[in-house]
C-alpha cells in the first residue's frame, strides 16, 4: 500500500510534465489505431469492401469529385459531357460489366406505410425527422410527404442479382429513356403489399424529377441485392428505374437534374469473373484520364486508388500514416524514458530518505514501475476515447486484434522508461547524499 502512496505522491509532484507526456502518447496511440484501421480497411480483410457472388467480384465504384475538387471539375468545360462520356466508357466496356445501383430516398405524398418504411429506419435517426411534412413541388402539386426508402436500378441489374416480380410487371424499355411528362413506374417491395395495389398512383419528389408515379408490380419476397459493402433486402423499398437521358441541356434546372442523375449512374457496381480490385482501378483510372475527371473515381478495395487528399493514392495515405505513427510512438516512448531517467536522477535524495524508511530496493524498483504504468493506463485511456470519437465520426472499424499492436507499443514504452531509471537507481550510492561535506 505505501508502494502505491509513494508512487502516486511521485507522479503528482510533476503535474504539466505528466499531462504533457500523457497527450502526447495518448495521440501517438491514437494516430496508431487509425493507421491499422485504414490498413484493415484498405485490404478487405473481413470482406469489408468485396464480396464474391458465386464466382463474380462486385466493386463498388465511388466518385472522387469532393470539395475543391468538385469545384474544379463542374467549373470546367462541358462537365455534364465528361460525365457522360465516362457513363458510356464504364457502360460499354468489354473488361467488365456495369450495374447502375443508387440509393436515396424519395418523397412520396399521403404515404400509406409504417415507419418501417422510412428512410433511416434502421439506424433509428428517422426519429429526428418529421414523419409526414407539408411540401409544394417544383410542378406546383402540394400534399403532405414522407420520406421512405428507394432505390435507382439498371435493366441488367435485374438479371445479375434475379429480381422478378410476384405480381405485375418489371419496367419496360421505353421506360428507363427520359421522358418529361412520363408516368413514374414504380415496383415495390414484397411488404407493400398490405398498403398499396397495382394501378396505383401517387405524386413523388425524386432526386431527379418530381410528378406522378404508378405501381406496376411487386417483388418476390426476400429480394436483396448487393450494394457493395452489403446485401440490401428490398421488401421494404420503392424500386425506381435508372433512367438514360442523352438529350441537350435546355436550361439551368436541367443542367443541375442531368449533373444528378450522371453522378447516380457512375456510382454502381462493377462486375467481373477475373479482375481484382486494383485491375478495375487501373481500368477506371485510366478512363477518368480520358474524360479529363480529376481525381479519378475510386474502387472499394483498391490500394491504387487515387485520393482528394494531396493527390495520393491510398498506399500512400496509409503508408505516410504507418511513418507518421511509428515517429510519434518512438518520440513518446524516448520522452517518456528521458523524463522518468532524469526525474530519478534530480528526487535520489527522495529515494535515500525512503531507503531510510525501511524500503527496500525491490519496493523502489516496484514505485519506479507504477509510476510508469500510471503515465501508459491513463494515456490508454485517453486515446480509447479520441478513438472512439474519430472512428465514430469516419465511420471506421475497430478490431480486437488492434489492442494487441497496442500492448506492444505499452511493453516497449514500459520497458524502455523502467529499465533505465531502475539502473539508474541501482548504480548510483544513496549514502553519499548523507554524508557531511
Amino acid at each position: 500500500m505505501r508502494i502505491i502512496k509513494e508512487a502516486r505522491r511521485s507522479f503528482n509532484s510533476t503535474p504539466i510534465y505528466n499531462w504533457l507526456i500523457i497527450v502526447l502518447f495518448a495521440i501517438s496511440l491514437t494516430v496508431t489505431l487509425f493507421s491499422l484501421s485504414s490498413a484493415f480497411v484498405s485490404s478487405g480483410e473481413g470482406n469489408t469492401y468485396r464480396q464474391m457472388y458465386g464466382e463474380t467480384n462486385y466493386y463498388k465504384i465511388t466518385d472522387n469529385l469532393v470539395g475543391n475538387a468538385e469545384k474544379r471539375f463542374f467549373n470546367s468545360e462541358d462537365s455534364v459531357g465528361k460525365l457522360k462520356r465516362f457513363y458510356s466508357m464504364l457502360s460499354s466496356s468489354e473488361k467488365f460489366e456495369y450495374l447502375e445501383i443508387y440509393k436515396q430516398p424519395i418523397e412520396v405524398d399521403n404515404f400509406k406505410g409504417g415507419v418501417d418504411f422510412l428512410y433511416n429506419y434502421e439506424s433509428g435517426l428517422y426519429e429526428n425527422q418529421p414523419l409526414k411534412r407539408e411540401l409544394t413541388l417544383s410542378d406546383g402539386y402540394s400534399g403532405v410527404f414522407s420520406n421512405v426508402k428507394a432505390v435507382w436500378l439498371s435493366e441488367n441489374s435485374f438479371s445479375s442479382f434475379n429480381i422478378a416480380v410476384a405480381n405485375g410487371r418489371t419496367f419496360t424499355d421505353e421506360e428507363y429513356q427520359y421522358s418529361e411528362d412520363a408516368v413514374l413506374p414504380i415496383l415495390l417491395g414484397a411488404k407493400y403489399k398490405n398498403y398499396y395495389k397495382i394501378g396505383d398512383t401517387f405524386h413523388v419528389d425524386e432526386i431527379v424529377t418530381c410528378g406522378e408515379a404508378q405501381v406496376v408490380g411487386f417483388l418476390k419476397d426476400g429480394t436483396s441485392i448487393w450494394t457493395g459493402s452489403h446485401f440490401d433486402n428490398l421488401d421494404d423499398y420503392m424500386i425506381l428505374p435508372m433512367i438514360n437521358d442523352k438529350s441537350i441541356i435546355s436550361d439551368q434546372a436541367d443542367y443541375f437534374r442531368q449533373v444528378v442523375l450522371y453522378l447516380m449512374k457512375i456510382n454502381g457496381l462493377i462486375v467481373s469473373s477475373h479482375l481484382s480490385a486494383n485491375e478495375v482501378q487501373a481500368y477506371v483510372n485510366e478512363m477518368c484520364r480520358e474524360c479529363e475527371i480529376i481525381p479519378s473515381s475510386y474502387i472499394d478495395g483498391a490500394t491504387n486508388s487515387q485520393s482528394y487528399i494531396f493527390g495520393l493514392n491510398i498506399n500512400q495515405i496509409i503508408d505516410a500514416l504507418t511513418t507518421i505513427s511509428l515517429f510519434l510512438v518512438i518520440f513518446a516512448c524516448f520522452i517518456l524514458s528521458v523524463f522518468m531517467f532524469t526525474k530519478i536522477k534530480q528526487k535520489l535524495r527522495y529515494y535515500a530518505i525512503l531507503s531510510l524508511c525501511n524500503f527496500t530496493m525491490q519496493e523502489l524498483y516496484m514505485m519506479i514501475t507504477f509510476e510508469v504504468m500510471l503515465f501508459i493506463i491513463i494515456s490508454n485511456l485517453l486515446s480509447f476515447a479520441l478513438s472512439g470519437i474519430v472512428f465514430m465520426i469516419m465511420q471506421m472499424p475497430f478490431k480486437v486484434q488492434f489492442l494487441a499492436y497496442i500492448l506492444v507499443v505499452d511493453i516497449v514504452a514500459a520497458l524502455a522508461s523502467i529499465l533505465p531509471s531502475i539502473h539508474e537507481l541501482h548504480n548510483s550510492d544513496m549514502t553519499v547524499l548523507f554524508r557531511r561535506r
